[in-house]
């Protein structure tokens, strides 16, 4: 804040002596112009800086659509505390995924928005209840029969609320997105990484930011080589984004658009599992806040419906082998 405050003193010291520039007079003369953040002025705009500076001015606006911003649910390998890998979601995660589509559905409900996921497996099917609206109608005009058949439907088959027949959504997955690439320690647990690199996982701790994992990544690549381009898609965006992902990009785009800290403060900023950020971004520092919601406690509901789906069923089949058994004896 402060140094905002001390950039707008500054301005209106230099406005001062200011002088309106003129496309012909100054045409030689290489500058960017906002004309009331609805118009943008450029004029011999050469080379990657100005070129990104002319594309990132462009997409400033006070109206900025919201971000939201989620890692995958549980997957298996997390589970085993095993290092990247593309495995399966546990049950656990597909109840997230079930939980993040309710509470994405009745939060933009009758507004288009944008799914941005990893191809990894276990983001995949994170977004997959997002992906069967999609898939069934370009203007998602669809019928409450359709959203409960298929991957519409709940893991326990529960109804689902009104607001999921307003969603309209479009999904996109970019491999760019994936987790961080863990090289020669991908699947393997910490301990055995230890074991055998020590001396690496001794640097990574000391500066966990530019350390790459033995013939893998580093968070500082990611954040270089992986993210730029999809922060100006999100800067880009007319509608509400929602970004399914992993730990890594996730405190990127956190640190980018949220955040009052340098990128490598990124390892440290906490990404709860099953929980989605919510980031207002506008133009105004007052505008721009981070929301943080725990959906576990809806997981939790969902498993233990799945739970007692699962008794009831088992319940049913004892009931009918012991009726079977009874006719069975009546017989003899």
């Amino acid at each position: 804040m402060e140094h905002l405050e001390e950039y707008s003193k500054l301005v209106k010291e230099q406005e001062k002596s200011y002088e309106t520039l003129d496309v012909q007079l100054d045409r030689h003369v290489s500058f960017i112009r906002l004309i009331e953040e609805r118009r943008v002025e450029l004029n011999s705009i050469q080379g990657v800086i100005p070129t990104f500076l002319a594309h990132l001015l462009h997409n400033l606006r006070q109206d900025a659509p919201s971000l939201y911003l989620t890692e995958s649910g549980e997957w298996e390998d997390l589970v085993l505390k095993k290092l990247g890998g593309d495995s399966n979601l546990t049950a656990a995660g597909n109840c997230y995924s079930v939980a993040l589509f309710e509470f994405i559905s009745k939060e933009l409900a009758r507004n288009r928005f944008l799914v941005m996921s990893s191809t990894a497996t276990r983001a995949v099917q994170t977004c997959q209840q997002f992906a069967h609206i999609a898939s069934l109608d370009p203007f998602n005009n669809i019928s409450q029969d359709d959203i409960t058949s298929g991957l519409g439907t709940s893991p326990v088959g529960s109804t689902v609320s009104l607001d999921v027949l307003n969603t309209r959504c479009r999904v996109a997955y970019f491999p760019t997105l994936v987790d961080i690439n863990h090289g020669d320690c991908e699947g393997q647990t910490e301990e055995a990484v230890q074991a055998i690199f020590p001396g690496t996982m001794a640097n990574m701790r000391k500066d966990p930011f530019n350390v790459a994992w033995p013939n893998g990544e580093s968070i500082n690549q990611v954040f270089t080589a992986r993210l730029e381009q999809h922060i100006h898609d999100i800067q880009a965006a007319q509608v509400p984004t929602v970004v399914v992902a992993h730990k890594a990009v996730i405190q990127g785009l956190l640190v980018y658009f949220g955040l009052q800290v340098g990128p490598e403060s990124a390892p440290e900023v906490d990404v709860p599992l099953h929980t989605l950020f919510k980031l207002s971004l506008g133009l105004d520092s007052h505008q721009r806040k981070i929301e943080k919601f725990d959906l576990n406690p809806r997981v939790s509901e969902l498993m233990n419906e799945i739970r007692l789906v699962g008794e009831s069923l088992v319940a049913s089949s004892n009931t009918e082998k012991t009726t079977e058994k009874s006719k069975s004896s009546f017989e003899m």
